[in-house]
């Protein structure tokens, strides 16, 4: 999956989000759960000896 899969992707969690939200659709504690699963293995960004490992391994490419 390239950029354009991972984006339709995130469009159709975003989608459902916005149609649970509404009440157009029932809670489905399942895919609850994987986006839960999802944000959970994305990295603390707010960390600063992460980000600058980050910028560090970035710049010696």
């Amino acid at each position: 999956m390239g950029l354009k899969g991972l984006t339709k992707s995130l469009y159709d969690v975003r989608a459902y989000l916005d149609k649970l939200l509404a009440n157009k659709l029932p809670i489905n504690h399942q895919i609850l759960s994987h986006i839960q699963d999802i944000f959970n293995l994305l990295p603390d960004v707010t960390q600063q000896d992460l980000m600058k490992s980050i910028y560090v391994k970035t710049n010696d490419e």
